[in-house]
């Protein structure tokens, strides 16, 4: 199978990867490239900072298409700092989670802001 590279410093051209609309245009890369039949392999290289909204974006609804095992075969992260590295192992089990059950996951949600909502 074919490669691609995909730089995200390249694709939303910033070192700071916390806008969400920013993440979609690497989403839509990710997804392009594998809907083309191709793995992506996608560098973190020169990213500075990046947030858990961002993964959520870029790679998280990846999981409503694609199971984790798919997306291994599929995706090879690149460059990507330890923290990160953790931080997208955290989003990428969320989404699963999410995607799997859906109704229990908001129901959860739901509930926690109710909890609040009585402080």
């Amino acid at each position: 199978m074919k490669s691609v590279r995909l730089e995200i410093v390249n694709i939303i051209g910033n070192t700071i990867c916390a806008d969400v609309d920013d993440a979609e245009k690497v989403y839509q890369s990710i997804k392009k490239t594998i809907e083309e039949n191709k793995k992506v392999v996608l560098s973190f290289k020169n990213v500075e900072i990046i947030t858990s909204a961002f993964l959520n974006q870029a790679i998280g609804q990846l999981l409503k298409d694609y199971t984790r095992d798919e997306l291994k075969e599929m995706i090879i992260f690149e460059n990507i700092k330890k923290e990160d590295s953790l931080l997208l192992r955290r989003v990428i089990d969320s989404a699963e989670l999410y995607y799997k059950h859906p109704d229990a996951f908001k129901k959860s949600i739901k509930e926690i802001l109710d909890e609040d909502d009585e402080d």
